[in-house]
């Protein structure tokens, strides 16, 4: 058993230690770094230009070499110019520049040799901050807007000739309608934009009105343009889809990401599917959506990222994959939204704005103005591997560990179960679990009344601390003698409370656990006294019995002296007559508590009982005691003679508790269909609660001046439970008190 814990133990640390490094189908390496500038790729020639800003202390502001190994670099340094942006266009570089507030459109080609210089415009009133898009049409063919003027570019040999086709233009594409291609425009007005579709001759062919806002980007997806503009209020991206068919808006919407947080792809059924990156202050997560007919989000699906995952930066579809952006993560995803890539990458302190993504040769580039870095992007051969081991320990582990647990809970609960239902057991006695430092963990209800616990005392202290009353200091010594040695003591130990001696064997064993130590201990006590007053009572029964003999004698004698008439020995004669006659039923008493269980059924009737009960009461000894019987008369089988001591030792009972010997004893009976009652009642003093919880424990009595044994109600419940009834005792302080003895009517097939 400990050799297959040994085993799962290291299957688990080992599950633990490969899931720890979760893996998937793609993992990148970081290859090389540019922290001076923004690198462009032309991945047809495999021709890389790196442009950095225009810092006066820097001499090489463009640079380009092939291949990544950085062979044949060249670098230039174009002069005076403060370089607005890059873009790669047949292969050759292109710069807007400016220089004295006139924008330069410079064409480089692979050896940084000018091909063209063109002024386009002067931007002395331009706002602050100046945009620029560049969107070919062809290779001899492309637009470019500068801030809101859209011009058209066409090459006539190793030249190129522009000209202004809008000055009112915020976004554009190029887009194909009718298999035509044609210019996608938005125009902007101060409460709505404009979207106008015209051919490449500048003929608008149909125009419609969107909702304000700042345009951000144009796609077209089939016969659909997807037009998405920022609200800045709300801090939400507008979405508005426009069917290039109908010529009309049929879907609209709001997103609560940034702009740059929202992809789109096509699916193989030609539904849009939208993508985007939601983040609150709870978490972060992947959403997918898809667009049907045009018109309807369907197909929702969502993941929640890991916590460990900071602010995403953007959100683009690059060959067939979804990749996120964030501060320290590069995540991609398909468009099933099954996890491809997840790996941890610090950008958020190298991008001061948002990067450009691109994908070549199995490289990844994120590149911005100042700031670039290249990622090899490779296969994971063993991502099966460890997204099954992946599985396991996200599934199999916990399952495993749950049934290991249940289990052991369950041994737990069985046991725990067990030990409250044995420290519960009358039979148990007294019962209390100590941990291994000494401190009670479990107390039964004989063990709290014998310490005077109460039920709202605190446990899960000290054991000693709670021996604070007198008679426990010997139990006290017992307790440290078996904390100090650890070893299994027993003793009898006499303990004297509320007057009473009660003896008790006492046990102090220790817990062990599987390994060897000790986990805690058992102090365990049982009261012996009945068992001892039993033995000295059967010990008084045989003396009893040669009593009576002796007192059958002294009666005889003194019958024949009460036929000589003489006064003063006819007084004497009585009285001893009469002490004789209460040894007579003292020494009954004690040989009915001493004599064999046994039942002598016999056939007998409730008017013969208690006439028999009365005639041992002689009215002159209790001359202001009144028995009443009011009873039903009934026949029944028992034990006549022990049914009579009962009911006998029940009346002397309530005249003890009739103060100054006067009052009155109800005596009734009754019955139903399923026993026989006999009614005793008295109007003495009565008991309170405390005293009724005591009535019935053996040998107790309430006498004050030594003259009761507490053999009265014991004989009486004795004789019941002989008889397979019940004794029902029900008293008031003050009232007096009832006592009721059911015999079952079925006492014959019982006794069998």
């Amino acid at each position: 058993m400990k050799k297959l814990k040994f085993i799962l133990l290291f299957f688990f640390i080992f599950i633990s230690g490969a899931a720890a490094d979760v893996k998937f189908p793609l993992m990148i390496s970081n290859d090389l770094k540019y922290s001076d500038g923004k690198l462009l790729v032309d991945t047809a020639n495999m021709q890389f230009y790196l442009v950095k800003p225009n810092w006066t202390n820097v001499l090489e502001i463009i640079s380009t070499w092939n291949g990544l190994d950085n062979q044949n670099k060249i670098s230039k340094n174009p002069g005076n110019i403060q370089i607005q942006k890059s873009f790669i266009l047949n292969g050759n570089l292109i710069l807007l520049a400016l220089e004295n507030d006139n924008l330069h459109f410079i064409e480089l080609d692979s050896e940084l040799n000018l091909i063209n210089n063109l002024i386009i415009a002067n931007l002395n009133n331009s706002p602050g901050t100046n945009a620029f898009d560049l969107v070919p049409y062809d290779t001899t063919h492309f637009f470019l807007r500068v801030n809101e003027s859209l011009y058209s570019f066409i090459k006539n040999e190793d030249l190129f000739i522009y000209e202004i086709k809008d000055e009112k233009v915020n976004s554009f594409n190029v887009i194909e309608d009718n298999s035509k291609p044609k210019l996608a425009l938005i125009e902007n007005f101060s409460d709505f934009n404009m979207l106008k579709v015209e051919n490449l001759k500048g003929e608008v062919e149909f125009q419609l009105r969107l909702s304000s806002g700042e345009i951000n980007n144009i796609q077209q997806f089939n016969d659909l343009l997807l037009v998405t503009s920022y609200i800045e209020g709300a801090n939400s991206t507008l979405l508005e889809v426009v069917n290039l068919k109908k010529r009309e808006v049929t879907f609209s919407d709001y997103f609560d990401v940034q702009p740059e947080n929202l992809a789109f792809s096509q699916l193989r059924n030609g539904n849009v599917q939208i993508a985007c990156i939601n983040h609150d202050k709870e978490s972060i997560r992947l959403n997918l959506r898809e667009l049907q007919n045009f018109s309807e989000l369907v197909n929702y699906s969502s993941i929640k990222l890991n916590e460990e995952i900071n602010e995403p930066i953007s959100l683009v579809f690059v060959n067939n994959l979804y990749f996120a952006l964030f501060r320290n993560y590069i995540i991609a995803f398909n468009e099933d939204l099954v996890i491809q890539l997840n790996d941890f990458v610090q950008l958020g302190k190298n991008f001061k704005t948002t990067p450009n993504l691109k994908i070549y040769n199995n490289s990844l580039l994120i590149s911005s103005t100042y700031y670039s870095e290249v990622f090899n992007l490779e296969q994971n051969q063993y991502w099966m591997f460890y997204s099954l081991l992946n599985y396991i320990s996200k599934y199999i582990v916990p399952l495993i560990l749950l049934l290991f647990i249940y289990i052991y809970y369950m041994k737990f609960r069985k046991q725990k179960r067990l030990l409250r239902e044995i420290t519960e057991l009358p039979s148990s006695g007294l019962m209390i679990i100590l941990n291994k430092t000494g401190e009670i963990s479990r107390i039964n209800k004989q063990a709290r009344d014998l310490l005077g616990i109460e039920s709202g005392i605190p446990l899960n202290k000290h054991i000693l601390e709670y021996f604070t009353l007198a008679f426990t200091s010997e139990l006290k010594a017992f307790v440290i003698d078996g904390l100090l040695n650890n070893l299994y003591i027993t003793k009898k130990i006499m303990l004297r409370k509320e007057n009473q001696n009660f003896e008790f064997v006492f046990s102090f064993s220790p817990i062990w656990s599987t390994s060897g130590s000790i986990k805690g201990y058992l102090l365990n006590g049982y009261n012996i006294t009945e068992q001892l007053e039993r033995k000295r009572i059967s010990n008084w029964a045989q003396l009893a019995h040669d009593m009576q003999t002796n007192l059958l004698t002294i009666k005889l004698n003194a019958e024949q002296l009460h036929s000589e008439e003489n006064a003063e020995n006819q007084s004497r004669l009585g009285k001893i007559l009469h002490q004789v006659n209460l040894l007579q039923r003292r020494v009954r008493d004690i040989v009915t508590v001493g004599r064999s269980n046994k039942l002598e059924l016999v056939r007998t009737s409730a008017e013969e009982i208690f006439n028999e009960v009365t005639g041992e009461f002689d009215a002159t000894v209790f001359p202001t005691i009144t028995i009443n019987m009011n009873y039903t008369n009934f026949d029944l089988f028992c034990d006549k003679p022990k049914l009579i001591r009962a009911i006998r030792n029940a009346i002397e009972n309530g005249i003890k508790a009739i103060p100054d010997q006067k009052g009155r004893i109800d005596l009734s009976s009754w019955t139903d269909s399923n026993y026989y009652y006999f009614q005793i009642k008295d109007n003495g003093v009565g008991m309170d609660e405390e005293l009724k919880k005591k009535i019935l424990t053996p040998y107790f009595t309430t006498s004050k001046d030594g003259s009761g044994f507490g053999l009265g109600t014991m004989i009486i419940q004795q004789v019941v439970e002989l008889h397979y009834g019940k004794l029902n005792i029900n008293s008031e302080k003050g009232k007096g008190t009832e006592l009721i003895i059911k015999i079952p009517k079925n006492i014959q097939s019982k006794s069998r």
